[in-house]
């Protein structure tokens, strides 16, 4: 980040998942993010939720091993197909068809 610290958009600690799961039904939501983080960075504690946010930007996996740029300077190019805003909108839409395939399967099985 812009101030040193680490993120990491792409592992998922398995064993908190029910955890997760569980915290965005007692909030009663269908999409959201959280900002999470574990005392000393040890998966094995319970996660401390930071934030949680209904509305949220994605970020696009994008493989930037043989670029010559971050992902905050891939975010600003104009690459057209691979470009961030394609990858954004790709990845929106997608995520707007879980949601409402999830809404429309809560709704026949009540």
């Amino acid at each position: 980040t812009s101030h040193g610290s680490g993120v990491d958009f792409e592992s998922f600690p398995e064993q908190w998942r029910e955890f997760i799961i569980d915290q965005f039904k007692r909030l009663n939501l269908t999409t959201g993010a959280f900002d999470i983080a574990w005392r000393n960075d040890d998966l094995s504690t319970q996660p401390l939720i930071l934030e949680v946010s209904p509305n949220y930007q994605p970020n696009p996996k994008v493989d930037l091993s043989k670029m010559k740029y971050t992902y905050g300077e891939y975010k600003k190019k104009l690459l057209f197909k691979n470009s961030y805003d394609n990858k954004f909108v790709d990845i929106v839409f997608d995520l707007t068809q879980e949601q409402i395939n999830f809404i429309l399967n809560r709704r026949q099985t009540a």
